[in-house]
């Protein structure tokens, strides 16, 4: 009796495990196995630096409506910028350009909101970043100018236009279908992508 006992418990405690795994239809053992911010963050810059250049695009300040201009930028490429979890990612612009005028501070001293899109065409993928936009004061410019700009900027960063913008991320979208196969969006209603999501640069991404 003792035995059958045993076994009648034990049968119950696995039912039970089983149902608690499988909580509104999804399997919890799975979940906590399944790849956290950390797995992405290196398939994301590596997308990055692959794809070379980006879209920027920024609120408009040319029309009494608002709009939204969109042009290319030159990323300085991550594996050259000191940002394991992307706190920060740097491009060079003309101070005299409608975009350094259009990521110019709100009258509150806000930063402005900007979006910058890469796009793998060979792997299939992109990277969507959203952030806030600060105008770099000359030393954190003069520190982070990367050579890859010099055609542009024949003086380096002395040049009398240069200026560098750093964009501080707190929202990133990812795909990446043949190169790193990630999809998450299939198995979405909503199309949704593989999405990061902080509010400050400290804080850890977490997937939404």
């Amino acid at each position: 009796r003792q035995l059958s006992l045993r076994g009648s418990m034990a049968v119950r405690m696995y039912v039970a495990l089983a149902a608690i795994q499988s909580i509104d239809g999804h399997d919890l053992v799975a979940r906590s196995r399944a790849p956290g911010p950390d797995t992405y963050i290196p398939y994301i810059k590596q997308t990055m630096d692959i794809a070379v250049v980006a879209t920027l695009s920024t609120f408009s300040i040319d029309a009494s409506t608002p709009n939204i201009n969109t042009r290319i930028v030159f990323p300085k490429p991550t594996n050259v910028t000191q940002a394991p979890e992307l706190e920060k990612v740097y491009f060079a612009t003309n101070k005299y350009s409608r975009k350094f005028a259009e990521m110019a501070p709100g009258p509150n001293g806000e930063l402005s909101r900007v979006n910058l899109l890469y796009w793998d065409p060979e792997g299939v993928g992109y990277v969507s970043i959203r952030g806030a936009a600060l105008r770099c004061e000359d030393e954190e410019g003069d520190e982070n100018y990367w050579d890859g700009w010099d055609q542009v900027y024949k003086q380096g960063p002395k040049t009398s236009f240069y200026n560098l913008i750093r964009i501080i991320p707190d929202h990133i979208e990812f795909e990446s279908r043949d190169r790193f196969h990630v999809d998450l969006g299939d198995n979405r209603t909503d199309w949704r992508p593989l999405t990061l999501v902080r509010s400050v640069p400290t804080d850890p991404w977490k997937i939404i």
